[in-house]
């Protein structure tokens, strides 16, 4: 019988949850306790990835003194303050990490490694691959060690801080300490046991080397020198030059996986010997240039610079990665300590010879690491329990001393490799086999084949380098080759600069479809680009006429009592009739108002004479506008104008060759009711005024100019007209204009008297001016393209020129565009729109309306406002997966400030509760937030749910859970709140489902109930809320369980009618050919994706798709609008048909963009940019299907379709830095029929609830390899 009847085990890793099962199966201990300081179980397999970073203290690190012992409690138990020594329990787990060896030859031998692929894994090693994902192994280690209730045994978050034999009573006395107390303490208190299981393994403290002139660099930069411990993935290092330093398997694949992210090359100093199993193929990449040991590194003076012991030195190093091993510290066994990074003293590698109660588990360099770990286990576990004897002790010391012999007494003496079998027999003979009925586990012979299994997982990691450096070199060839190789073959005639250009100024009396806008989010300018008389439009976003400016009364359009008592009898009579009306709910909506143009800038030079060789262009991607022409006396001139977001002003700036003629600036404003006050003083002139008498917005515009080296140009005004006079002789002229309003969100609320007052905006705009005047203008415009190219540069489309149009300028190109189209005219618009969407929506500004920032009207179209039945919906489409998303700041500010205050009110007084916000179709910037007074258009509640699609996609691929809970989960909220108040139960066909009454669908159709667009928009709201609840803090647990009862009864919107179509209403009355402009009952496969993902692969339902995409016409029958184009492709596109979806795409092209690229809503003026973000959303469907995930699907493998309907047309393109729902980013090109042949995808960043994904291309059902 065993003298051991309690036994404590150190750690829940691979060894340690072998160790329980073992023990626990022998049946002959009384108490096994297990403890472990992390939170879970799988010791090295456990992820953390955001810890916080651990500056390297590298003299202990290099002297291998870290993590010493600590000093306990003189008595115990007791609570003390939270430790704050770091105690190295920090993970080694990065998003994409997977196993580098067959899983099969890991896992123990009655437990199989479930068969869980991951698709980047299997995009590497093809659909049998066998290495799985690090998610995988963990949840496999934590399944064995709950199994039979094993979980009841382990103390987690709970440290051994010293385990130490008492003399007396022989037992382990091990010093205890719970970290994580509610009060911020931690607990301390002791147990004694028999027998100490030491599982804790020995990848915990890292090992750096001392190098002269690290210490003082981490002091410098204590975040980026760090080891490969605390690597977690490359997004970090995206763009940064980054030195690698080891040779073995963490320094490999952190440099691997560097590449693509970093700046090229990558380098990687092998220091040490290369890994025995993979050798140095992983540094063969020809972005990986391999150096020998550092000699010093310096910092001196702002220096990054490494020195190299061959003499050489890379500077600007922006990062140091070790991989350089772990130092093996046992610092709670004060009595048991290590010599060269090994514990002394043990047989066998587990039994310490001087104490038989003292087991190590794992202490090996293993290879078939799990199965050692068992076999060693199982050994103990008979030796502890009493039916396996050890040797005797000289027998013991002999074996040991046997092994330094022939191995060494360093690492070496850990390695069982290549005596495998030798040392699995002898661990199987000295457990023995339990006879029949008796407790135990069984340990099968060693099998052979382990070991071949073993070696060809290897073989497929280095095949995987060797195709990956293959590729590498030929594409990198191509790089440096483009005009010999890569151009010629892949790319022919590709476009040239991205830039809109013409040969002819544009005309003031058609400005908006001839002028190229700027813009910085907050102000718009719009230079015609006249030779001598020129006029520059300029804009504010936030000036508004109307609302609580012009009236103390205003109420957002609601009622002064509430009208929800009239919900209960329109509702009975829809469902009695099947449709009714809402007319007790309408309202009218005075001083709703309307956004106006702020005024222009003129600029006289005079009369100009012989005008030749002019050519006016906006720089898509500089946001530079610039013109330049000749005169007949050979005076060149040039201008040059950008918007900049880093200093709030617009600049312009003339120059000439010899001397500019005299100038002439002004501001000018037609308004006369009331006229503003246009004064100048100095160099500045400055237009003041309000939208309406006394009690209007106020407004200032300022424009001062700067005569750069001009000794006489103190004060150049004139106080007859208010301008400023440059006389002649100049080279250069600068103006500044900075404008602002006394607009303020913030103020839209009950607190503030729904004013939106702030303050008067004269003293900001003059302080903004005078501070960007004060500056260079080489210094405006670096800091400005500096601003805009980070954000523009995150992403890139590349379609060929096979026309040579990039010739030509783009105002001839568009004119004349016609059908099957011109991908240089397309790459050019989608560029554009990506352009316009960051000139008109920068943080801290307003969201863009329907002609984004810029009118040249007192009155717009529809006051140029914010409708939210699909073009502010547009407005934001694709800017996620484009990399603009950080850039949406303005809408979601402009739905809790200006939206949901008001709406709440509207909430109570139209549909009678107090849970949650709405609004309706038309929107200003004051909080209009009720119905007006045509239900057709009025009746759509259903605007809070649409936006909240937003709201989620943001999330989705923001992975922002900071954002989510402070910002966007509170938006999602407040719909999801007001739709569990208002759906009812369908009394018309009584089928048990929840509808939406009444219900008008966007602009079409009767009112009535269950209208396809709301069910379906509702329908993802309460998804996005499940989907969404652990990462949204949120902790009203009756509201989650509201959502998924109303979820589980909800009409989801997906009928099929008599004729084969979506259903646009719950009744089946859709009227065959009836081109309406609205997709409103496909919202659910465009944007949406409540059809599309959920039901994507049922032939009925996608059949049923296309029949009311046919059904629907081109766009063209009603209104002939852009925006009704665009989403007509964008739906093709994800059924796959790309004839359709490339017809629709060059159709609204050719109809509705103007000569300036701008979209003009039937073909002609007015304005209204919706169609221009649409075109950026409808190519990228064509580019990429990436679909939402519904709660209810529990897969694990996000498949992504690369090129679903790239046209013909396009061949030879590529795309670089396309973002992806749940985090990471994919790069791919196409070959010449336009099916995608080569990509290279990041998803180091993804989420660790995302799934792993999977890349398939047109038309095929395997993978493509994106790694």
């Amino acid at each position: 019988m065993s003298q051991f009847k309690s036994v404590a085990v150190i750690g829940t890793g691979p060894a340690g949850a072998i160790a329980v099962d073992a023990l626990m199966q022998e049946k002959a201990f009384d108490t096994v306790r297990v403890f472990e300081r992390q939170e879970k179980a799988g010791g090295c397999w456990v992820s953390r990835e955001n810890e916080k970073h651990v500056p390297l203290d590298v003299d202990s690190l290099s002297a291998r003194t870290a993590d010493a012992p600590i000093q306990t409690p003189a008595s115990l138990p007791q609570y003390t303050p939270a430790l704050a020594t770091h105690r190295f329990t920090d993970s080694h787990i990065y998003p994409t990490l997977e196993t580098n060896v067959d899983a099969s030859t890991m896992e123990y031998s009655q437990e199989s490694v479930p068969v869980v692929r991951s698709e980047r894994s299997i995009a590497l090693h093809g659909s049998d691959t066998p290495f799985r994902h690090h998610t995988v192994i963990r949840q496999y280690i934590e399944d064995l060690l709950n199994r039979n209730g094993y979980q009841n045994l382990v103390e987690y978050n709970t440290t051994v801080e010293r385990a130490v034999k008492d003399p007396q009573t022989k037992k382990w006395v091990l010093t205890l300490r719970r970290a994580g107390q509610p009060d911020g303490r931690d607990y301390w208190w002791s147990e004694t046991f028999d027998a100490l299981v030491v599982a804790s393994g020995h990848y915990s403290v890292p090992y750096v080397p001392a190098i002269p002139g690290l210490k003082e660099f981490i002091e410098k930069y204590p975040e980026n020198v760090l080891h490969t411990k605390q690597y977690r993935g490359p997004e970090r290092y995206r763009g940064k030059k980054v030195v690698t330093v080891g040779a073995s398997v963490s320094a490999a694949d952190t440099t691997v996986s560097l590449i693509g992210s970093a700046q090229s090359p990558v380098y990687a100093v092998v220091r040490g010997r290369y890994n025995p199993y993979f050798g140095d193929w992983a540094f063969r990449h020809p972005q990986i240039e391999r150096r020998p040991p550092i000699a010093s590194v310096s910092s001196e003076n702002g220096q990054r610079t490494v020195h190299f012991e061959d003499g050489t030195s890379v500077s600007d190093v922006d990062y140091i990665i070790f991989g350089t091993g772990f130092t093996w510290k046992l610092p709670y066994l004060p009595d048991v300590p290590a010599r060269n990074n090994r514990v002394p003293d043990l047989y066998l590698h587990i039994f310490h010879q001087q104490d038989p109660s003292l087991v190590f588990l794992g202490a090996v360099g293993a290879g078939l690491t799990f199965k050692i770990f068992e076999w060693q286990a199982v050994a103990a576990a008979r030796v502890l329990a009493g039916k396996a004897q050890l040797p005797s002790l000289p027998e013991q010391q002999k074996w040991e001393q046997a092994r330094i012999a022939q191995k060494g007494d360093g690492p070496a003496f850990t390695a069982v490799n290549p005596d495998f079998q030798e040392y699995f027999e002898t661990l199987r003979r000295l457990a023995g086999e339990p006879g029949e009925g008796e407790a135990g586990r069984r340990l099968p012979p060693f099998d052979g084949e382990w070991m071949d299994v073993f070696n060809a997982g290897h073989e497929r990691r280095i095949r995987m380098w060797q195709k990956a450096n293959e590729e590498a070199s030929r594409t990198w060839q191509r790089k440096m080759l483009p005009s010999a190789c890569f151009y010629l073959v892949a790319l022919p005639l590709a476009a040239a600069a991205k830039s809109l250009w013409s040969d002819s100024p544009g005309n003031y009396s058609s400005l908006i479809t001839t002028a190229f806008p700027l813009g910085n989010g907050r102000l718009g300018a719009m230079p015609m680009g006249a030779y001598d008389k020129e006029i520059v439009n300029l804009n504010v976003d936030s000036l508004w006429r109307g609302g609580p400016f012009e009236s103390p009364t205003y109420s957002g359009g609601n009622p002064n009592i509430s009208k929800a008592g009239a919900l209960p009898g329109i509702r009975e009579w829809i469902f009695q009739n099947g449709t009714g009306n809402v007319s007790a709910l309408l309202g009218e909506y005075p001083y709703y108002g309307s956004y106006q143009v702020l005024a222009n800038m003129t600029i006289d030079l005079g009369e100009l004479y012989n005008i030749n060789g002019y050519r006016r262009s906006l720089d898509l991607e500089s946001a530079v506008y610039s013109d330049h022409f000749s005169t007949g006396d050979d005076t060149y001139i040039e201008r040059e104008a950008f918007c900049s977001y880093p200093d709030n002003v617009c600049a312009y700036r003339l120059t000439s060759n010899s001397s500019l003629p005299a100038i002439t600036f002004g501001l000018e404003n037609q308004l006369t009711s009331p006229a503003p006050n246009v004064s100048c003083h100095g160099n500045s002139i400055s237009l003041y005024g309000q939208t309406y008498p006394s009690i209007g917005m106020i407004y200032n515009a300022r424009v001062t100019v700067i005569v750069p080296g001009s000794k006489n140009s103190s004060d150049l005004c004139s106080r007859l007209d208010s301008t400023v006079n440059v006389p002649e002789g100049e080279k250069e002229v600068v103006l500044v204009f900075a404008a602002g309003t006394d607009y303020d969100s913030s103020n839209g609320n009950s607190a503030a008297d729904f004013s939106f007052k702030g303050e008067d905006p004269y003293a900001e705009v003059l302080k903004t001016a005078t501070s960007a005047a004060k500056k260079s203008y080489s210094s405006l415009k670096s800091s400005h393209l500096k601003d805009y190219q980070d954000i523009f540069g995150t992403f890139a489309l590349s379609l060929p020129d096979p026309n040579g149009s990039a010739s030509q300028p783009t105002t001839e190109l568009l004119s004349s565009y016609t059908q099957p189209g011109d991908p240089y005219v397309e790459n050019l618009l989608f560029d554009y729109g990506r352009y316009l969407f960051i000139s008109s929506s920068r943080p801290g500004g307003l969201p863009p309306n329907l002609q984004g920032l810029w009118t040249e009207s007192y009155s717009p179209g529809w006051s140029s406002d914010y409708h939210a039945n699909i073009n502010l919906q547009m407005n934001h489409w694709a800017v996620e997966q484009t990399g603009l998303g950080d850039q949406t700041e303005p809408l979601w500010t402009y739905m809790a400030e200006t939206w949901m205050p008001r709406g709440a009110e509207t909430a109570e007084l139209l549909y009678g509760t107090s849970e949650g916000w709405v609004t309706h179709d038309e929107m200003n910037t004051f909080g209009h937030t009720a119905m007006k007074d045509v239900a057709q258009w009025a009746d759509y509640p259903a605007t809070n749910a649409w936006m909240s699609h937003h709201v989620w996609d943001h999330f989705d691929y923001s992975q922002d859970a900071s954002w989510y809970q402070k910002t966007g989960y509170p938006i999602l909220k407040g719909a999801a709140l007001f739709w569990l108040s208002q759906l009812v139960q369908d009394e018309y066909f009584k089928d048990g489902t929840l509808v939406v009454n009444p219900c008008n669908s966007p602009e079409h159709g009767p009112t009535t109930f269950g209208c396809t667009h709301y069910q379906q928009l509702i329908w993802e709201v309460f998804d996005h809320v499940l989907r969404g609840w652990d990462a949204s803090g949120d902790t009203d647990t009756s509201f989650k369980s509201a959502i998924t009862s109303k979820f589980a009864t909800l009409d989801p919107g997906i009928h099929i009618g008599d004729w084969g179509q979506i259903q646009e209403w719950k009744l089946d009355i859709d009227v065959k050919n009836d081109t309406h402009r609205h997709l409103s009952n496909l919202y659910g496969w465009y944007p949406g994706y409540s059809i599309s993902a959920v039901h994507g692969l049922n032939k009925t339902i996608t059949t049923a798709v296309e029949t009311t995409l046919y059904s629907r016409g081109t766009g063209v029958e009603d209104s002939n609008t852009g925006w009704g184009k665009v989403w007509r492709s964008a739906c093709w596109s994800l059924l796959n048909v790309t004839d359709e979806a490339y017809s629709e795409l060059s159709l609204a092209i050719q109809n509705n963009f103007a000569d300036n690229g701008l979209d003009m809503y039937s073909g002609s003026p007015p304005f209204q940019i919706d169609a221009n973000f649409g075109l950026v959303g409808a190519v990228i469907a064509m580019l990429v299907r990436d679909l939402d995930r519904a709660s209810a699907d529990a897969g694990t493998t996000q498949a992504i379709l690369l090129g679903p309907a790239i046209p013909t047309a396009w061949g030879g393109g590529n795309v670089d830095g396309l973002r992806l729902r749940g985090g990471g980013s994919v790069s791919f090109r196409w070959d010449d029929d336009g099916v995608v042949d080569s990509c290279t995808a990041d998803v180091s960043t993804r989420a660790g609830s995302a799934p792993t994904v999977a890349f398939f291309v047109k038309g095929g059902k395997d993978t493509i390899d994106c790694s």
